[in-house]
């Protein structure tokens, strides 16, 4: 299409309405790492002002805001509500990707510009989809954008699964351990940090609970190393608590276990959209998608994390109050959840196996 053809298509009416400027990345790492991206979209203000628009709206609202479909993207709803409303004579966009990455959120964008006589332009070409011409060329180039975003996600995941498979792929590493020149994964250098995470193990085998550990690091003020901000910021040190501790406890890296894979994603459909969501529990470490044993130097043995694991699980709540050796949540007793054994340091204990009961 030449400027001349452009030029027919805009009308005084077009000029009178607002002109939208659609800027989008699909993530915060692309908005702080490709910079030109954000300064060419934004600069299609200027290209609204050759086309003849005295004034130009930007909606940047979903920079670093994926378009596959999956996440609320503000800014682009409020463009379908101002084409809807009449309001905007022409949309300006770098290319079809920035509109979206899926097959119904072009449909709809599309079917609401040609029926409110909205303008689509990118770069070069401005688009009347009224024209069945320039509908079915703006529909294939959303067609490859959608292809081209599941090209390069199953490109991208088939090669982070191989490396995962061999053990090789790099992921952010908890306290206590490094990876080396070799990207191996090797115990922290600095010995304060070693000893601070072999005394957690240490301190957990004689405690009943993970809350009382907590309350031990309280009291004694002593802290522990943890990685903070995707490990580019370091370690930082800190009184935990119990859900600091946790953590610790249930890595599977800090038996010297290689694992990937273990969280459960779903899509659900709500609120007309579709999301994503991650499950409530992660698989067990011998049931994710990559499990190597012996990977790396442990801090504690698989056997050992193993019981770990089964002590954790006996103090969490359950429904039978029977089996239960956690806070119990509900009941007539007077201080139910309070009072503890003296001898094994569980709540209300009544076995006799500890000595006479409480």
């Amino acid at each position: 299409m030449t400027a001349s053809t452009d030029e027919r298509r805009i009308t005084a009416q077009h000029l009178r309405r607002t002109a939208l400027v659609y800027a989008r990345q699909s993530s915060p790492d692309q908005v702080r790492t490709h910079a030109e991206s954000t300064r060419l979209q934004r600069g299609l203000v200027e290209r609204a002002e050759t086309l003849g628009w005295a004034r130009a709206e930007l909606i940047d609202e979903d920079l670093g805001v994926s378009a596959a479909g999956y996440a609320e993207r503000l800014g682009f709803q409020r463009m379908l509500a101002l084409v809807a409303t009449g309001q905007a004579g022409i949309l300006l966009c770098l290319d079809a990707s920035r509109l979206s990455r899926n097959s119904p959120d072009f449909a709809r964008l599309f079917q609401l510009c040609a029926y409110f006589d909205t303008l689509v332009a990118d770069l070069t070409v401005v688009y009347d989809l009224s024209m069945p011409d320039d509908r079915m060329v703006l529909g294939i180039k959303a067609v490859v954008s959608e292809m081209e975003l599941q090209t390069l996600k199953l490109r991208m995941r088939s090669g982070i699964e191989s490396k995962a498979a061999r053990g090789e792929f790099r992921f952010m590493l908890p306290a206590g351990y490094a990876h080396d020149t070799d990207d191996r994964i090797v115990l922290d250098p600095d010995r304060r940090v070693r000893e601070a995470i072999e005394g957690v193990f240490a301190a957990f085998g004689p405690t009943p609970s993970i809350r009382q550990l907590a309350l031990h690091y309280q009291d004694n003020r002593r802290c522990i190393p943890v990685r903070e901000n995707r490990g580019k910021r370091g370690l930082r040190w800190v009184v935990p608590t119990p859900a600091t501790l946790i953590k610790v406890l249930t890595n599977p890296i800090y038996a010297g276990a290689y694992v990937w894979g273990r969280s459960h994603m779903r899509v659900e459909f709500k609120g007309g959209q579709l999301r994503k969501r991650q499950s409530g529990r992660s698989r067990a470490p011998e049931e994710a998608r990559v499990f190597i044993p012996d990977h790396h130097s442990a801090y504690i043995p698989w056997e050992q994390f193993l019981a770990n694991q089964a002590r954790i699980a006996e103090n969490r709540a359950r429904w039978k109050m029977a089996d239960n050796k956690g806070a119990v949540r509900s009941g007539e007793a007077l201080l139910t959840g309070v009072v503890r054994c003296g001898h094994c340091g569980r709540r209300s204990c009544q076995s006799g196996a500890c000595g006479p009961p409480m």
